[in-house]
């Protein structure tokens, strides 16, 4: 059986040659190939189909963020040197190709493109800059440009001066009922210590949009700023010279040619955060709109983003529930929701106020406006997200091909199995709120549904979306309210984690054998939603993730967050490895 020694890849005969060569087979013996490549070949059109699907769906979802067809086009050129990698380390390791190394190159290609967008920010945010830069230097040294030239012959302009005493000018501010005053201290940046501090709101200019991504990466992070794509109406808050404030803002009309408005981005530098240029830009931004004629405000804001929702709480805006949303617009939504980008913002709320209802400034703010609980949520909620969840599953299993598995049963079994996962979740939730004395209610995540749904049919793949609980009034505060969120959430994630362990012990404790076959249908049925869940809930605390529990844990103590991930990958590896 020589023809079985490890051999170089040039001199090692095919499969099919050598058997031919070494093997007799007799008349009532049949050959059939099986395996791997069996597999592989059997299942390559399918997987070709996911690989066409995933990487459409990511050009699409970039396209969107993008607002452009180039940029995703150019970070998508990541994507065929995949193939290279993939058939060079096959080649390296002696290694043949199987459903392993397909899966593996699914999950390659998402970080093919998470990479390729990471680079082509790093060269536009480090490398670009600094060559301009450069250039730009050694231009007006050799070269100066006319106004250069005449700013050297004009005499200089002496700033005023200011006694050590603090002898001040008073300058009125653009917006706000109080005034400002500055006096200017040489070798102080603009946001700090100074006296007098000329702000003003003013419209976009072209070029400008570096400088917004740049403050955009700073706001929102590395990723998630990067998504930002000013419009035509973009407006800026400049403080002594320099961008301290963007609001990007948009227009469409809906529902027999009404005319809606958007905001959507506002964020700010975190240098100049508690000097109201937030408010001023929202309160600049409804005026804006009213000018227009939008007859509806709107705006989405994440469920913990405290700091925007809060400011826009003070201008009118009032979060809609699922139900408010199609009472009140109906069919319109499939035109609000992909302007306002409400489609599938995992964890955000629509928040909308009437465009032509004035709102006098002056009015003074109503002590128990504060404590008005935000509509809709509740009992009523989660039951039906519960089914509609329930609902979605099997469209996954249909899109993996998986048709036999479906029996009518499903039909109240998949009900009672999502409610098992969710339910042990929310119990959690709530006895540990009540403990804490946290008054708290449900919102169900309604474009989270929308995107288990895309996920499911596009990847055949598991996105739960459980919902999750909030304070009950629709002004509070993210940074005061966190010691106790984060342990209720902490104990939210805990119960799954918990869950999925009893899970799996009960499968290898091989108790089903004694138990009715009911009982193991529904347990049989949790095992898949819980462990996505625990994926999404603990290991992915980061955008666009970051309404599930993990976030809230990580935020107070990641001391605790490394124990549920822990737990979460501990189990992960026992369940791939079979133990």
């Amino acid at each position: 059986m020589h023809w079985l020694r490890p051999a170089s890849r040039a001199s090692r005969p095919p499969a099919r040659e050598a058997i031919g060569d070494h093997v007799t087979l007799g008349d009532e013996v049949a050959l059939r190939f099986e395996g791997d490549y069996a597999g592989l070949k059997r299942y390559g059109g399918v997987f070709a189909a996911v690989v066409a699907a995933a990487v459409l769906l990511v050009f699409g979802v970039m396209a969107a963020q993008f607002e452009s067809f180039s940029d995703p086009l150019i970070i998508s050129f990541a994507i065929p040197l995949t193939f290279v990698d993939v058939i060079a380390a096959h080649y390296l390791l002696a290694v043949s190709i199987s459903l392993f190394s397909a899966l593996g190159f699914v999950m390659l290609l998402g970080m093919a493109v998470d990479n390729g967008i990471g680079a082509a920010l790093l060269l536009t945010l480090y490398l670009v800059p600094v060559l301009y830069a450069a250039l730009n230097r050694y231009t007006e040294r050799w070269w100066p440009s006319r106004a250069k030239l005449e700013s050297r012959a004009a005499p200089p302009k002496l700033p005023p001066r200011c006694s050590s005493h603090c002898g001040t000018a008073k300058r009125p501010v653009s917006y706000g009922n109080d005034e400002r005053t500055a006096c200017r201290k040489p070798g102080k940046s603009a946001y700090k210590e100074e006296t007098m501090s000329v702000q003003s709101i003013r419209p976009m200019q072209q070029d400008e949009q570096r400088a917004l991504k740049r403050l955009a990466r700073r706001a929102f992070g590395f990723v998630q700023g990067s998504f930002v794509k000013p419009t035509e109406h973009t407006f800026v808050y400049e403080l002594s010279g320099e961008i301290a404030g963007v609001v990007v803002l948009d227009t469409f009309t809906f529902k027999r040619n009404r005319l809606g408005g958007v905001v959507k981005w506002l964020f700010t530098d975190p240098r100049a955060r508690g000097r109201g240029v937030a408010a001023a830009l929202i309160e600049h931004s409804v005026r804006q709109l009213q000018e227009h004629g939008c007859d509806e405000l709107f705006t989405t804001v994440e469920g913990c983003n405290t700091a925007s929702s809060n400011r826009f709480a003070d201008q009118g805006f009032v979060p809609l529930s699922a139900m408010q949303q199609i009472r009140r617009y109906g069919m319109s939504l499939l035109k609000i929701g992909p302007n306002t980008f409400h489609t599938i913002d995992l964890g955000h709320f629509l928040w909308a106020r009437a465009g032509q209802t004035p709102r006098s400034p002056e009015a003074p703010e109503s002590p128990q406006g504060t404590q008005t609980p935000v509509a809709g949520g509740g009992a009523a909620a989660w039951l039906a997200n519960v089914l509609i969840a329930a609902a979605i599953l099997p469209l996954q299993r249909l899109r993996a091909g998986a048709a036999s598995e479906l029996y009518l049963e499903l039909v109240w079994q998949l009900p009672v199995a999502v409610a098992l996962v969710f339910g042990v979740r929310s119990l959690a939730m709530k006895l540990a709120a009540h403990r804490l004395g946290l008054e708290l209610r449900y919102r169900i995540w309604e474009t989270g549904l929308t995107l288990s749904a895309l996920v499911a049919v596009l990847l055949s793949g598991v996105l739960p979306s459980p919902g999750s609980y909030y304070p009950k009034p629709a002004r509070w505060s993210y940074r005061a309210e966190l010691p106790r969120l984060a342990i209720v959430a902490f104990f939210g994630a805990l119960s799954v984690l918990v869950l999925a362990w009893l899970l799996w012990a009960y499968e290898a404790a091989a108790l089903g054998s004694s138990a009715p076959a009911v009982v193991n249908d529904l347990l049989r049925l949790a095992v898949v939603p819980v462990q996505a869940l625990l994926v999404f809930e603990v290991l992915l605390p980061f955008f666009p993730f970051a309404s599930y529990n993990g976030r809230r844990v990580w935020d107070h103590d990641r001391a605790l967050w490394g124990i549920l991930a822990a737990g979460t990958v501990a189990l992960l590896l026992v369940r791939s490895t079979g133990i």
